[in-house]
């Protein structure tokens, strides 16, 4: 999902592969992606333009808000998902698997450039940073890219334990990144067996997190019982860590799940982290680099998505439950 300016979220959906718009309490389809199974990543454009990445068939569209109309923009060679999707002035960054290849599509001709290859799986998350450049957090591998828009160079900047990071934050200069461990499944955006086997084998264990104690709080609790709060069934199990990553590679560990893991990072004015888990449906606010406390706990379980609006309201949608919440009471 996306948040535009006003505060209108456009969510992708595995619905027909429609878009949904939800302004204020009203919620509203926008479109459907013809001949593919789900809308997996979205990106706002100038004016009334939005940018779908759909699966499968590795394609991005482009669509009109107000009307309703879909075209396609590009089919990206090698590709089945397109998995993230950013946007840097006159250009389109989509993030894709099975091949982990990075590709720049031009906003006006829809030409497609391989950007990079990152040799890992897929490429999970994008962001676009303030100096111009690409992030870019990979799966099975879990490492971390730098993409130079002017020098066409990409440089790997952290290589993280585990097998995916799935979510990317900007605060002044640094990022924040989610890295996780998820155990062997088929969920959808997630590793199969196979590729989850091959990324233990890699020759460098990566950063590993510092797991806190069972029992303390917040995110760390021993397991509940199944009559108190069973466990979603669509949930992959595994561990998460949140970093903060400087340019040279310097990692500062921010907080870590032993029992979870992340799957949204925003950013508010203030610099206060918010950061979504996978179950439990709590969002975790990291403020400085010793102070962590749950910000929001729900029923639904999973947070998808999370947005920072006008005047540090949060906005998030939730995966199992397939809800959008505000934290200003405006849906």
């Amino acid at each position: 999902s996306v948040q535009a300016t006003d505060g209108t979220v456009f969510i992708g959906s595995d619905d027909e592969a429609t878009i949904f718009k939800a302004k204020g309490k009203t919620v509203t389809k926008v479109a459907s992606i013809p001949d593919t199974v789900a809308v997996v990543s979205l990106v706002l454009g100038t004016g009334d333009t939005l940018y779908a990445g759909t699966m499968p068939g590795g394609q991005v569209w482009k669509v009109n808000t107000k009307s309703g109309k879909a075209s396609k923009l590009a089919t990206l060679a090698k590709a089945e998902t397109v998995w993230a999707l950013t946007r840097a002035g006159d250009s389109l960054y989509a993030g894709t698997g099975p091949e982990g290849l990075l590709y720049e599509i031009s906003t006006t001709s829809g030409k497609a450039t391989l950007a990079f290859d990152s040799e890992d799986k897929r490429i999970m998350s994008l962001l676009h940073s303030g100096d111009d450049a690409i992030w870019l957090g990979t799966s099975d591998e879990a490492l971390l890219f730098r993409h130079d828009r002017k020098t066409k160079k990409t440089r790997a900047v952290a290589d993280f334990s585990g097998n995916e990071v799935s979510a990317l934050a900007e605060w002044k200069g640094t990022i924040i990144a989610a890295a996780n461990d998820l155990e062997p499944g088929k969920a959808a955006g997630m590793s199969s067996e196979e590729a989850v086997e091959k990324a233990s084998k890699k020759k460098s264990p990566g950063q590993k997190p510092t797991l806190p104690k069972k029992g303390t709080k917040p995110g760390a609790d021993a397991a509940e019982s199944s009559s108190v709060k069973p466990a979603a069934k669509s949930v992959r199990k595994g561990k998460g860590a949140l970093y903060r990553v400087r340019g040279d590679g310097y990692l500062t560990q921010l907080h870590a799940l032993s029992a979870s893991y992340f799957t949204a990072v925003a950013v508010n004015r203030q610099g206060q982290i918010f950061a979504g888990a996978a179950d439990k449906g709590r969002i975790y606010l990291v403020e400085g680099e010793d102070s962590v406390s749950t910000a929001i706990d729900i029923d639904q379980r999973y947070i998808a998505d999370i947005h920072v609006g006008a005047n540090d309201a949060l906005s998030f949608t939730t995966g199992d439950a397939a809800a959008l919440i505000r934290t200003d009471d405006s849906a």
